[in-house]
């Protein structure tokens, strides 16, 4: 498998483990549990939960991968920057938050997964916690490009909140999410350092 497989598939399994943890600590409402066969019910609605933010979440991860892997293969530069704005103009409208503020959060995070994804490509490594244990070498530095990543993801939710009539119940399914891909990342960070 390549390696931008890997790292993709890691990011995958990560949107995967982000949706069923906000999922699982949900709270259950009591009337749900007398319906019969509702687990049935409960596991579509979390195939669909997972489809959604997966959807989300891997939209930026493969459009940053397929710029850094066109960086490291010498690729025009400046097809590279239009073809990011148009794909994230293009992503914008068809969720109807096309908003400069918007646009440059999402910019920066994009820019931000490219950094990562190039550092990973690069490493010697083929496995993706050995890519991430050669491209960072400490806990310290993998940890600040987290924290970086987190406050990227953070400012781009409050310019959606600031720039669109998003209710409080999305926000605080956004916030909540964002918790929660916090926490996640804080155990991988743990487990591979």
């Amino acid at each position: 498998m390549s390696k931008q497989k890997n790292i993709l598939n890691a990011d995958y399994a990560l949107s995967r483990r982000i949706t069923l943890a906000y999922i699982v600590k949900r709270p259950i409402k009591p009337w749900l549990q007398a319906i019969p066969g509702m687990f049935i019910i409960d596991f579509l609605i979390r195939t669909k939960e997972i489809r959604k933010y997966s959807q989300y979440y891997m939209y930026f991860r493969n459009l940053a991968m397929d710029i850094a892997t066109a960086n490291i293969n010498d690729q025009n530069k400046d097809d590279l920057v239009s073809q990011r704005e148009d794909r994230i103009i293009e992503w914008l409208v068809t969720q109807n938050i096309n908003h400069l503020s918007i646009r440059q959060a999402y910019v920066s995070l994009l820019d931000h997964l490219v950094k990562h994804y190039k550092r990973l490509l690069q490493s010697a490594e083929d496995k993706y916690r050995d890519m991430i244990e050669d491209a960072y070498q400490t806990w310290d530095k993998y940890n600040e490009y987290l924290s970086e990543l987190a406050s990227i993801e953070k400012s781009i939710d409050q310019a959606i909140r600031e720039q669109t009539d998003e209710n409080l119940h999305e926000y605080y399914y956004r916030l909540t999410k964002q918790i929660e891909a916090d926490e996640q990342r804080k155990k991988e960070l743990d487990e591979i350092f």
